[in-house]
């Protein structure tokens, strides 16, 4: 059964310290016209991830990088590290997000349904 991304990060997300639904979107990244904003990952006020509808807009060194959710594949570090963050490998190269945070497992496991859902569909 597929599930919206929307009802995801809704019954997933909202209780983590890393997700804030009521922000703004950072300036340098472009929403599309058919986009819905979900919320922002990132540890404090900075963030790493913008959740959409239709994937995730991931910041880099080399500034942000749009992912629809069917190309993400979640890479978890090992348990006896902790601290050590969350990858997102993908076409456009691996990511690293939520480094220092216990939230990680909660975001991997929103990212690989939302992926299950993409390749199901």
């Amino acid at each position: 059964m597929r599930i919206a991304p929307q009802s995801r990060a809704h019954r997933i997300l909202r209780g983590l310290s890393s997700f804030h639904s009521d922000t703004r979107v950072p300036e340098a990244v472009q929403l599309r016209s058919n986009e819905q904003l979900l919320g922002i990952l990132g540890p404090g006020h900075t963030p790493e991830v913008v959740l959409t509808d239709l994937g995730s807009h991931i910041r880099s060194s080399a500034g942000w990088s749009f992912v629809s959710y069917g190309d993400i594949e979640v890479q978890f570090p090992p348990k006896e590290w902790p601290g050590a963050p969350l990858t997102l490998v993908t076409p456009l190269g691996r990511f690293t997000i939520l480094a220092g945070t216990r939230d990680i497992w909660e975001v991997g496991r929103y990212f690989r349904r939302c992926s299950a859902d993409a390749h199901a569909a």
